[in-house]
């Protein structure tokens, strides 16, 4: 996607395979709402590419998806995608050209194999009360950004609380200073510090599938 979040994970990305020495076929960029990205699957095609890395939001995915669900099924390439796409409905607005791709994506919770199984349960009770019903945990909209949210919330809580303050400068100061918490996704400890902002690392991440009937299913690699 060409935007700033693209070029970011581009430089990342781009520095990710010269580290496991692979070798990069190309790199094609799309603008918001293109409607067409045939062009750019082919051209990596052309030049080889066994494989596309896809990071694009929900609405221009759908696009790159349904164009490789177009072709021929010897011409279509597997798409491993940043999670972003299962922000919205995905596979409710095209279930068959989904089905018809070798689609993966990457994820850092399931509610359908939680790291704390306890936790989950709690949460999920809890949502399913307030805007449910649910029928599964495994159709649960977005589990990655819910999982996300809920754990955001309660540490910007425990930082605005520990500032005493809203005061962006001092909430930032006390996020880096946070005591550990036992979130949905990880035990944080801590979240943050002052030299690092990120509170999940690779051992976070996941890839998974999309099932036949929508659910976000987690790949198991042998």
């Amino acid at each position: 996607w060409r935007s700033g979040w693209g070029k970011s994970n581009e430089t990342a990305m781009r520095a990710a395979i010269e580290k496991q020495q692979l070798t990069l076929a190309g790199i094609e960029w799309f603008n918001s709402a293109q409607r067409d990205m045939t062009a750019q699957i082919a051209s990596l095609a052309d030049k080889g590419a066994e494989a596309i890395m896809l990071v694009a939001n929900p609405a221009d995915g759908l696009t790159a998806v349904r164009n490789m669900a177009a072709l021929p099924a010897t011409a279509r390439r597997p798409i491993i995608s940043h999670w972003g796409i299962t922000g919205g409905a995905f596979h409710e607005l095209a279930p068959d050209a989904v089905n018809r791709i070798d689609l993966t994506f990457l994820q850092t919770y399931s509610f359908t194999a939680p790291a704390f199984p306890r936790r989950a349960k709690k949460f999920l009770d809890a949502y399913c009360k307030q805007f449910g019903p649910c029928e599964s945990p495994a159709h649960l909209p977005s589990p990655v950004g819910t999982a996300h949210a809920y754990d955001l919330v309660h540490l910007l809580a425990r930082a605005i609380e520990k500032a005493g303050s809203a005061d962006r400068s001092r909430v930032r100061q006390a996020l880096e200073n946070l005591e550990s918490y036992k979130g949905l996704i990880r035990d944080y400890e801590p979240a943050f510090t002052p030299g690092r902002h990120d509170a999940l690392n690779k051992s976070d991440f996941s890839l998974a599938r999309f099932g036949q009937d929508g659910s976000i299913v987690p790949v198991v690699l042998e």
